[in-house]
């Protein structure tokens, strides 16, 4: 599963490559594609939409609304979470309930979830780890030797490490 500036998301066969079916959700697809739950593929638009498509068919099951250009999605189990870059971070349940909501005064990078803790890296330097339960802000550190804005990249968990890179180049 993918999207594409075309805003549509596409589900190909794995084996032969072959297009299994297309939705188009209106607006570009920037975010990845997730599997959510085993039954859903979730995707985000360039106008804040948040889509989950039945991932056999490509039927729209549910949709809801961001602030801006959604990115992620990070999914666990029965949590999603998406941020935009206008500094939305939100969590949705498989029914499209959602489970909390933030702002933040920065640009978030794709999430991830690593146990009950999400992070994410921030355009302000920071790196934060919310808890996947309720959003609350478990830590956060200020990058050193950050000046101005700094885009820092989806973090990886890696054993009892956080990796994340940043735009002039470090890790």
């Amino acid at each position: 599963w993918f999207g594409g500036q075309d805003g549509v998301v596409y589900c190909l066969d794995r084996e032969t490559g072959a297009k299994v079916w297309s939705t188009g959700l209106g607006y570009h697809v920037f975010s990845d594609a997730a599997l959510f739950a085993d039954t859903l593929v979730l995707a985000g638009t360039s106008m804040g939409g948040v889509a989950a498509l039945d991932a056999e068919t490509g039927r729209l099951v549910w949709e809801g609304s961001m602030n801006g250009l959604v990115l992620g999605p990070a999914v666990l189990d029965t949590t999603a979470v998406f941020v935009t870059e206008s500094g939305e971070m939100t969590a949705f349940d498989p029914s499209g309930r959602e489970i909390w909501s933030r702002e933040f005064a920065s640009q978030p990078s794709p999430p991830t979830i690593c146990g009950s803790m999400v992070f994410a890296g921030f355009s302000s330097g920071k790196v934060l780890a919310l808890g996947l339960v309720d959003g609350a802000t478990l830590w956060e550190t200020q990058l050193p030797r950050v000046e101005g804005r700094t885009v820092v990249s989806r973090p990886v968990s890696a054993g009892s490490a956080l990796l994340a890179a940043t735009c002039d180049g470090r890790l």
